[in-house]
């Protein structure tokens, strides 16, 4: 999905209309789902390795605080 396209858009369109109509609990795990989503949409592997930076990141900040 390249950020010039018209797929781009309408993405954003409804990632941002999702945002403000679900509840807020919910907003956070909708962003996160949503970059995994535009992430995956270049080849779905590189999925796994976000995946991975993730649980990496989080357990750091675990282990740091």
């Amino acid at each position: 999905m390249i950020f010039t396209s018209y797929v781009y858009l309408t993405f954003l369109a409804v990632m941002y209309l999702l945002y403000w109509v679900s509840p807020v609990p919910w907003r956070r795990f909708l962003l996160i789902a949503g970059s995994y989503f535009f992430y995956c949409t270049c080849d779905w592997r590189l999925g796994f390795l976000l995946l991975g930076v993730s649980v990496f990141n989080w357990a750091y900040g675990l282990w740091i605080s």
